[in-house]
């Protein structure tokens, strides 16, 4: 059974173009509640090594770097991996945090309905990775279903805007990042911070333009907190995947499995009210040409997915990655 796609020792530069480009891909999907960037980089083949590379930051590589050791440093952390896959998620997050968030004020069924289409294909692509299925690991999945039903849920809470709290909802965010099927942004939603940080991001993006330092600062200094707490998160969360992907694989797969079906509660396009206390799943009221688009939408987010996973399958299966 093949666990993750093999990685080359001796990437190209139109390899890391490639990372990079699957980076966008995760900073675009993590940007909206309720969609996972670790569902992303699981169908797009680098979820595996995205947790060995945030493994490899041990308490060894922390002290060389304190010592100025940047050789090992350098030996030891798959810096080029991680620096192209940052560059495109971050370049995502600023391109597309005003894009994003105006569709979803203006047009959230349709930016949903995509999403949805887009966790619904990640299922099928996960659960066939998981197999052979048997009674236990349907099991798994349908508590693992029941539990993400259950969580994405619940109600948006209003929260203090200290740094401390920052710091928190960056270590549970960063850790919800990592997981397919359950969203980073939409665990700050639940945490009432999901504006809070993309009034920031934006509001940093016009101070760059202005050229305002005291913006800069002001508008930095919560997204740095952020990410922050975004490392120890990831540093913790990934070490208890790794075990699960190297020990417990199949099983681990099925939990996963669980994890994005309960997560489409969340992303059901039709609501009676969009990211609010009130909100709540209906069915589409008319059959008209929004709920044509919507299914539209729908049928291309599968398609991409799968598309992908097709590539990916024949990249496997050929030896190119």
């Amino acid at each position: 059974m093949s666990r993750e796609h093999k990685t080359s020792k001796n990437r190209s530069l139109k390899d890391y173009a490639v990372i990079s480009a699957k980076g966008f891909c995760m900073g675009a999907a993590d940007i909206v509640p309720g969609v996972s960037g670790g569902t992303m980089a699981f169908i797009l083949g680098i979820y595996q090594e995205l947790i060995d590379a945030v493994r490899s930051i041990d308490t060894q590589l922390i002290k060389s770097f304190l010592k100025f050791r940047l050789k090992e440093v350098l030996a030891k952390f798959p810096w080029q991996f991680v620096g192209a896959l940052l560059s495109g998620l971050f370049f995502a997050v600023l391109l597309l945090s005003h894009f994003l968030k105006h569709q979803l004020d203006t047009n959230p069924g349709k930016v949903l309905g995509f999403f949805f289409g887009l966790v619904l294909a990640s299922i099928v692509t996960v659960a066939r990775r998981g197999k052979p299925w048997n009674q236990a690991r349907v099991g798994l999945a349908a508590v693992a279903a029941a539990v993400a039903f259950l969580v994405v849920g619940l109600v948006p809470v209003e929260t203090p805007d200290a740094l401390w709290f920052v710091f928190v909802c960056g270590v549970i965010a960063f850790c919800a990042l990592i997981l397919p099927g359950i969203s980073g942004s939409f665990m700050l939603l639940l945490l009432g911070k999901y504006q809070y940080i993309l009034g920031n991001v934006n509001g940093l993006k016009s101070a760059l333009k202005t050229a305002d330092i005291n913006a800069v600062i002001q508008h930095t200094l919560p997204l740095t907190v952020l990410a922050l707490g975004g490392i120890v998160g990831l540093m913790s969360i990934c070490r208890l995947l790794g075990w699960l992907m190297r020990e417990h694989y199949s099983p681990t797969l099925a939990v996963l499995t669980g994890l994005m079906i309960g997560s489409l509660r969340k992303v059901w396009p039709w609501k009676n009210d969009f990211f609010k206390s009130s909100e709540m799943n209906i069915l589409p009221q008319e059959f008209d040409g929004d709920f044509g688009k919507t299914v539209g939408l729908i049928l291309a987010g599968l398609a991409i997915v799968l598309v992908i996973e097709w590539l990916a399958r024949d990249r496997e299966e050929t030896g190119k990655l």
